[in-house]
């Protein structure tokens, strides 16, 4: 992994709104020669997938003030950064859907469990007539805009959080858009062999055959790698210390004694502690035999080893 060893844990939680998402902020704070964590602790359980359905998280966190605490309610923003010292990355976005607090012993303990764009997902709608000679891109462009998720210029001009692979297709009759726009999602993916999802709040495409694009994720026992990981010739699962750029759609080249080769996160599990030693993912892979073809031939980005 780019960046060094995953160790001096790191991360920040902030809950807020979309115009102030640092209402109330916790993480590590700058101490001498280290950082230290806030007082207060924060457990997570985090669940990511490339397809459409809503990624979910849960969040704890012991002994909030009161102030704080009063503030929490439905469709808040939790926004949560993970890493180590050189690393830290946006892990999870989403609004709360339902929030909870109980005394637990001696604490008070608030659970959120939020969901990364579910409202969103789940509610939108358009209807919309396009006329002969529109492009497959500018469809997807207004649909990523009636999500109204943040998006920015991809590589093919559309307008996404992140979008690969978009086939250059012309509707010779023009296209309709009527009702949910999960529905129409789903139809066009299926019918040009993409997948959609949400990811951190914003709207993700990527080939079912292809990947992100970006730089190869290594993962050896060196880097993180637990166990054995476990594969039955195209699904691969296998453990890690937390790494928060194991994100869905993005490869990952395995180096072990039992699997090797290149693979495409499908899905995953992050969860952690940030008082405790459990900080750590699961992830299931595809296996990817067309990436791992480039990579002898030198074609595709990977990123190094540490120290090298």
């Amino acid at each position: 992994m780019t960046g060094g060893a995953l160790y001096d844990r790191r991360y920040t939680l902030m809950l807020g709104t979309l115009t102030q998402p640092s209402l109330a902020v916790y993480g590590t704070t700058p101490g001498v020669g280290t950082h230290r964590p806030t007082a207060l602790r924060i457990e997570f359980d985090i669940e990511k997938d490339i397809l459409p359905s809503s990624n979910k998280g849960g969040i704890r966190i012991t002994n909030m003030n009161d102030g704080n605490r009063a503030a929490l309610r439905p469709g808040i923003l939790a926004t949560l950064e993970v890493g180590y010292a050189g690393l830290m990355q946006t892990l999870f976005i989403g609004g709360a859907l339902k929030v909870k607090t109980q005394r637990q012993g001696p604490d008070i303990v608030t659970e959120m469990e939020c969901g990364d764009g579910e409202a969103t997902i789940q509610n939108t709608v358009l209807d919309k007539s396009y006329s002969a000679g529109t492009t497959l891109s500018q469809v997807l462009t207004d649909i990523a805009a009636a999500m109204q998720v943040p998006s920015a210029a991809a590589p093919d001009g559309s307008r996404f959080g992140l979008a690969v692979g978009v086939p250059s297709y012309v509707f010779k009759r023009g296209f309709t858009i009527h009702g949910p726009i999960r529905a129409t999602m789903d139809k066009l993916c299926k019918t040009f062999g993409l997948d959609w999802s949400l990811q951190n709040n914003a709207l993700q495409i990527v080939p079912k055959k292809h990947h992100t694009g970006e730089t190869a994720e290594l993962l050896s026992p060196r880097t993180g790698l637990l166990g054995v990981p476990s594969f039955d010739g195209r699904t691969c699962t296998f453990g890690s210390l937390l790494n928060p750029r194991l994100t869905p759609g993005r490869l990952v080249l395995l180096q072990s004694k039992a699997v090797s080769g290149l693979f495409k996160i499908r899905k995953g599990k992050w969860s952690g502690d940030t008082h405790g030693p459990h900080w750590l993912c699961e992830i299931e892979a595809i296996a990817m035999p067309a990436a791992q073809a480039l990579i002898q031939s030198t074609q595709l980005p990977i990123a190094p080893t540490p120290g090298t």
